[in-house]
Formats: structure tokens, sequence, C-alpha cells
């Protein structure tokens, strides 16, 4: 089955209806917690600080398993922030063998490497992600996840559906019932 593309900023913004309608075989914390049995067998290690207060699992990817490399290192990103990101989606797989950190099927990126990786994917969005941290137009999962960062960071969110797309409908070709991971690169940082 081939995915149709979904633009960057669509598929990372949290969608409203997201949040009604739904089955009852959803269980966020059973995602939450299998993100924290696969990491831990896998020896990832993850900010606990997060995990445990929000249940969304920050792994900071060491340089020789970033795509994006030798980006310069700069302030701390705090919410009200605006920044650039370059950003991959995934569907989480924890069963997928040829990926140590669980990523699945790609479903958006603005990361030219992924984009020319998947064949479904056209017209790649190249450019970086304008942001602003707070302003409640992101993933609730990413409103949170982000801010601590720094410019210059490579690191990766994974998100139960209730931080993601939420629970009993669909954007584009991804269920939002399913737990997600997303590749983060913090570019840029804007001051005013």
């Amino acid at each position: 089955m081939k995915l149709q593309k979904l633009t960057g900023f669509g598929m990372l913004l949290l969608f409203a209806f997201a949040a009604c309608g739904g089955d009852d075989q959803y269980d966020p914390v059973a995602q939450q917690e299998d993100f924290q049995e696969f990491l831990d067998s896998k020896q990832i290690l993850y900010d606990q600080e997060l995990a445990g207060s929000h249940y969304i699992y920050k792994v900071l990817l060491p340089e020789e398993d970033r795509v994006l490399t030798g980006l310069p290192q700069g302030a701390r990103v705090e919410e009200g922030d605006r920044i650039r990101i370059s950003y991959a989606g995934f569907l989480y797989n924890k069963n997928n063998t040829s990926d140590l950190y669980g990523r699945g099927g790609l479903f958006t990126t603005n990361i030219l490497g992924y984009s020319l990786a998947a064949e479904w994917y056209e017209n790649p969005e190249e450019e970086p992600l304008e942001i602003t941290i707070g302003d409640g137009r992101l993933l609730k999962g990413l409103q949170l996840g982000i801010p601590g960062s720094f410019v210059g960071d490579g690191f990766l969110l994974y998100l139960s559906a209730d931080y993601a797309y939420g629970e009993g409908n669909q954007v584009g070709q991804v269920e939002t019932e399913v737990p997600v991971v997303y590749e983060i690169y913090i570019v840029e940082k804007f001051t005013e």
C-alpha cells in the first residue's frame, strides 16, 4: 500500500477533532509502558523526568545515528521560543529489526535524505519548519518534548496516541490510535 504525502505542518498540528470518538481497545497506558519496556530492553537512555511526568520518552541521538550532522550548537529552547526544526515522523514498530530505535514506516518528513529513500514521498519539503513552542498548534507531545533541548540537538520523541494524534480518527493514511516516533533536529532559534 502506498501512503500519500502529508504536509509537514498539517502532520504536526494538534487536530482538535482527534480527541473525540474512539475504540474501547485503545490503551495509552499500555503504549507508554511498551515504550519504556522497549527502550529498557535495548539499554537506550531516555529523559527520566519527562517520562515520569508526561510519559513522553525522549532519546538524544548520538552523532553517529543522526541523519543531520554538524549542526551548530546553541541556546536552550524554552516555551514561547520561535525555532526552526527538521523532522521525520515514523510509526512506532518495536519489531523492526533493521532499526535499533523502533522506527517503522515513515509518514511525514522535511529531511531530504529520508524523503528520497521513501518511494511514495513526492515533492519533499526540504526547508526546516518554523514553529513557536507553546502556541497550541503543535502536537501535545511535541509541545512538551521540545523545550529543554538545545539548538543543534537531534533526538527522538516516542509519543503514545494521546500525546500525538488522539483517538478514534484518521489523519491522512495514519490511524490516530497508533503510537509514533518523531525524529527532531533543532536547527535554529530566533532572537526577538
